[in-house]
């Protein structure tokens, strides 16, 4: 066994750490970090070596250290793509039991889990990846993204009434156009509003499927000052943008799987 520093991303390297213990970690060829390493194969843009702004101190067969003395740079990066895919699982799996509203307590959650800082890996940045997580399963299977979205099941614990029920009813066909259409904006659009999700949500609900300013907000759990902004904001954002409503209306047009 030899050891070899390899560059990594800060989160991957406190991911790492906390599962495997202090460095040099142990990488035995069973373990399946060994299979996401042993690859010279990557789609990864390697202008994003800035990006692995740390090393961490490996123990493998001398096979692998070979192949890491070369590709040490593609390993770091499949590394951090594939801690990133783990972050979006683990946030989609809490939203699916907690519903939507958790998605940044649970980044939160796994981010102090592994003792990611701040400045290593951010709040905002790690619910960002997890936004364009959702938006490309949306894209490529929006049927999937809805049954991601729905809870296994509800418990009730009083009786509501059919007016109660129905924002809830209606949003997942909603969240599936939602997806949809930001899809669509980041991957044919330059640039797109940081709020624009946000906004879009709000003026669906409000004016496509008819519900109050008020119960919106409660619906999407923000303030109601907040809501008659979004509305506001996207309204002229589309009166604007000939091409941005077009998309917007495509994606609303389109049938909602069953």
């Amino acid at each position: 066994m030899l050891q070899v520093l390899i560059p990594c991303h800060p989160m991957s390297r406190a991911i790492m750490i906390s599962e495997h213990g202090p460095e040099p970690i142990a990488l035995e060829s069973h373990d399946f970090l060994f299979e996401v390493i042993n690859s010279r194969l990557t789609t990864d843009n390697l202008r994003t070596r800035s990006e692995l702004s740390s090393v961490i101190a490996l123990q493998v067969n001398d096979r692998l250290a070979a192949h890491l003395s070369r590709y040490g740079l593609v390993a770091g990066l499949r590394l951090f793509k594939y801690h990133k895919h783990l972050l979006c699982r683990y946030a989609d799996a809490q939203v699916r039991v907690k519903g939507k509203g958790y998605a940044r307590p649970a980044i939160a959650e796994y981010l102090a889990l592994y003792g990611v800082e701040e400045d290593a890996y951010s709040l905002e940045s790690a619910y960002k990846l997890f936004q364009r997580f959702g938006w490309e399963i949306g894209r490529k299977s929006p049927r999937f993204l809805e049954r991601m979205r729905r809870k296994p099941g509800v418990v009730l614990f009083e009786k509501k009434s059919a007016r109660d029920m129905a924002p809830q009813q209606q949003d997942f066909p909603t969240e599936v156009a939602i997806a949809r259409f930001m899809g669509t904006v980041q991957r044919l659009m330059k640039r797109t509003h940081r709020k624009l999700e946000k906004q879009t949500r709000a003026y669906i609900y409000v004016q496509q499927l008819g519900l109050s300013y008020r119960e919106t907000a409660a619906l999407l759990d923000l303030p109601l000052g907040t809501v008659h902004y979004c509305c506001r904001s996207m309204e002229q954002r589309l009166s604007r943008n000939a091409a941005l409503r077009r998309l917007f209306e495509e994606a609303l047009a389109l049938p909602t799987p069953a």
